[in-house]
C-alpha cells in the first residue's frame, strides 16, 4: 500500500511531472465462486494535486467480470470530465469489453459473435457512454503482482467479500446485483 500513496507526500508540481498530467485510475472486481456469490468492486485515484481516494462496494448474486466492470463504472462516474484518465485494470473482459468487442456489439445490436445477447449490456452500455465522455486510455496490469495500485484495490475488493459474507451470515441485508440475470 504505500507504493501507492508515495505520492502523496509529493508537492503538486512533482505530481504533475510524475503522472504526466494524467489522472490514474486503478480498478478491480472479485466475486466468491460459492452461493451467495458475493463480490466486490473496488477503486483508487490519484490525480495531480490530490490526494489518492478510493471506494469500494459489494453485492450477492453477481459473478467476477460483473465487478470487474462496476468498479469502472463506478470510478468514471465519479471522475471530472475532462482531465485524461490511465485506467489500470488486471481484466481483459473489461479492458476487451470497452475497447474492442463493445463497438462490434453494437453494430450487431447487441448480439455476440454467436448471436446471443451480450452478457453484462446492462453495466457495458452505459460505460461506454461514460468512456466516449472521457479522455480514457486502458492498461492491463497482471493481477497478484508488482502494480501497487492494482495490489492495493484487490486487498480493497478481498475486505469488501469478507465484510460482506459477514454481514450475510449474521443476518444483515447485502444488496442483491439486479443486473446479473442479463
Amino acid at each position: 500500500m504505500t507504493g501507492f500513496l508515495t505520492l502523496q507526500k509529493q508537492n503538486k508540481e512533482a505530481q504533475v511531472a510524475a503522472y504526466g498530467g494524467y489522472t490514474l485510475l486503478y480498478t478491480d472486481g472479485g466475486c466468491q465462486t460459492h452461493p451467495p456469490h458475493i463480490g466486490a468492486w473496488a477503486w483508487a485515484v490519484t490525480a495531480p494535486g490530490q490526494p489518492p481516494y478510493w471506494a469500494t462496494g459489494a453485492m450477492a448474486g453477481t459473478t467476477n467480470n460483473r465487478m470487474e466492470l462496476m468498479a469502472i463504472y463506478r470510478a468514471l462516474e465519479e471522475l471530472e470530465i475532462g482531465p485524461p484518465i490511465k485506467v489500470y485494470s488486471d481484466s481483459m473482459y473489461a479492458i476487451n469489453s470497452l475497447t474492442v468487442w463493445g463497438p462490434g456489439w453494437i453494430k450487431k445490436g447487441w448480439k455476440n459473435s454467436e448471436g446471443n445477447p451480450v452478457k453484462n449490456r446492462d453495466l457495458i452500455e452505459p460505460l461506454l457512454m461514460l468512456v466516449g465522455l472521457h479522455q480514457v486510455e486502458f492498461f492491463h496490469v497482471k493481477g497478484h503482482s508488482t502494480n501497487a495500485g492494482n495490489n492495493f484495490v484487490d486487498g480493497l475488493c478481498v475486505k469488501a467479500i469478507v465484510d460482506a459474507e459477514h454481514d450475510w451470515k449474521n443476518g444483515v441485508g447485502v444488496s442483491e446485483d439486479v443486473g446479473a440475470a442479463s
